[in-house]
Formats: C-alpha cells, sequence, structure tokens
C-alpha cells in the first residue's frame, strides 16, 4: 500500500478525490487481497437481484422468497468479510476482528431499517384508522400520511448519517460497541460536514450507477410488460433462459458495484480521519487558550 495521512483536516471534495487517488495507486493490491470477498458479494448481490427480477416475472415466489433470504443472509457475511479485508489492509488491524465488528454494525443497521419500515406502515394504517372515525380528515389523508412519512424519512436520514463517524471509529478498533452512543453524539458536532461529503459521494455515484445498472432497469422493465402481457391473456414472451441471461447480466454489474462500494468505503474512512483531527485540533486551541 502505498503511503498516506489519514488523519488530516479535509473538504468534502478532498475527501472523494483522496479516496480516489489511495484507490488508484493501491487497486492490485485490494484486488490482489480481497478479490475472493469481493467475488462472493458481488454473486450474491447478482443472486438476490435476479430473485426479485423473477419475483416480477411472476417466477415461483416461495422458491425466490427462501433464495432472496438466504442470499441476503449470506451477502452480509460476505459484505462483512469484504469490507473487513479492505480496512484490515489500510489499518494494520486484525481481520476476522474487523469484520466481526462490521458484520455487527450491519446488523444493527439492519435493525434500524427494519424498525423504521415498521413504524413507517405502523404510523400510515393508524392514521388511516383515525381517517375512518374522523371524515373531516379522510379528505386530507393523502397529502397528512405524505407529511407524515416525509418527516420521518428525514429523521431517518439524519439518524443514519450520523453513524458515519462513529462505525468506522468502530471498524478501527477505536471504541466499543457500548460507547458507540457516545460516538454518535460526537458525530452530531459535524453532521453538516458528514452529510454534505455523503451528498456529494451519493450525486456522483448515482450518475455512475444509472449507467452501470442500464442491464438490470431492461431487464426489470422487460419483466414486467411480460407480466402485464400474461394478465391481458398473451403469452410470456420472456426467453426460457431468462433467468440465467439476468444472472450473467447483474453478475456483471455487480462486480462493477462492487469496485464503486470500494471507493465509498475509503470516501467515508477519510470522513472519520477528518473529523479526527479537527476534534485533535480543537484540544489544542483549547488548551492553548487556558
Amino acid at each position: 500500500m502505498t503511503e498516506e495521512i489519514l488523519y488530516k483536516r479535509r473538504s468534502s471534495i478532498a475527501c472523494l478525490i483522496d479516496a480516489l487517488e489511495l484507490m488508484n495507486n493501491n487497486i492490485a493490491t485490494i484486488l490482489r487481497k480481497c478479490w475472493p470477498y469481493m467475488l462472493a458479494t458481488a454473486l450474491l448481490t447478482a443472486v438476490i437481484l435476479t430473485a426479485m427480477i423473477d419475483i416480477y416475472a411472476e417466477k415461483p415466489l416461495m422458491i425466490n422468497a427462501i433464495v432472496l433470504t438466504v442470499a441476503s443472509v449470506a451477502a452480509i457475511v460476505a459484505s462483512a468479510l469484504f469490507y473487513g479485508k479492505i480496512i484490515a489492509i489500510l489499518s494494520g488491524n486484525a481481520f476476522i476482528s474487523t469484520a466481526k465488528r462490521i458484520a455487527l454494525f450491519l446488523l444493527l443497521l439492519i435493525v434500524l431499517i427494519v424498525i423504521f419500515v415498521t413504524i413507517q406502515y405502523g404510523t400510515g394504517y393508524a392514521l388511516a384508522m383515525v381517517a375512518v372515525k374522523h371524515f373531516s380528515i379522510l379528505k386530507h389523508i393523502n397529502i397528512i400520511v405524505l407529511g407524515v412519512s416525509l418527516m420521518l424519512s428525514v429523521f431517518f436520514v439524519v439518524a443514519t448519517v450520523l453513524l458515519v463517524y462513529a462505525g468506522m471509529k468502530y471498524f478501527y478498533g477505536n471504541t466499543s460497541l457500548n460507547r458507540i452512543h457516545k460516538e454518535y453524539k460526537t458525530g452530531m458536532h459535524y453532521f453538516f460536514f458528514i452529510f454534505g461529503t455523503l451528498l456529494l459521494l451519493a450525486f456522483v455515484v448515482a450518475i455512475i450507477a444509472t449507467i452501470v445498472g442500464l442491464p438490470i432497469t431492461i431487464l426489470i422493465q422487460a419483466a414486467i410488460n411480460s407480466t402485464a402481457s400474461i394478465m391481458i391473456g398473451d403469452p410470456n414472451d420472456l426467453p426460457g433462459n431468462f433467468t440465467i441471461l439476468t444472472f450473467a447480466s447483474t453478475s456483471v454489474v455487480a462486480i462493477v458495484y462492487s469496485l464503486l462500494t470500494i471507493w465509498e468505503l475509503l470516501v467515508v474512512r477519510y470522513i472519520y480521519g477528518s473529523i479526527e483531527k479537527r476534534i485533535e485540533m480543537k484540544k489544542i486551541h483549547t488548551a492553548d487558550d487556558n
């Protein structure tokens, strides 16, 4: 790996540029040491995408549901190993312990997503029940549900953004899961820096993902059109090897996405390093003032 300075005050743009430079300078090393985990993550992602597209194409629901469940669990493990290996290479920490931290963090994030979705649906159902009993509210129910859903979504995004600093510090072994709430509070002081950097990252990634993901978009549209044709009595116009073609296409796309996630991980890593440097500089200034 080339030498680099992690703990350095960086702007949002500098985090993206330095992460891309670090990736470009070390991509051969990263791929050589991480390719089994990267390939496993990509293939499992392809299986998940293929099962989802098959559902659109009215393929057996139960089989696809089982495939989705098993592949999703396996993908969490593979992702933890993949990202854990990258962090271990860069930090010098033990690979297995780093992968365990990332796996636990991913599970925590999944739990938060499940809670959020449950609250979203529960709130919508509760508002619908209230509207049935109060007809004056019924005519405005769509606007009310949309407003509440938007507020909950903003709250979830803010809560997730603040996990970036705490999560990366946890990955590096510089804090424990029991103390992660304290790091979460520290991240609040740098919310706009974290959010601005992630927003810029998301903009760039969205452009790349739209172009790279075009084959998946075409496959989904083909599956939907086929289902619509079947519903009106027309024959299924999808080829017999549609699932194989889907898996092959999504595998290539998933591999490209895996390369993209390496860059995303390095950007988040530089966000963490920049905040740590800012905290250090703040402590120095405070000590000088005293």
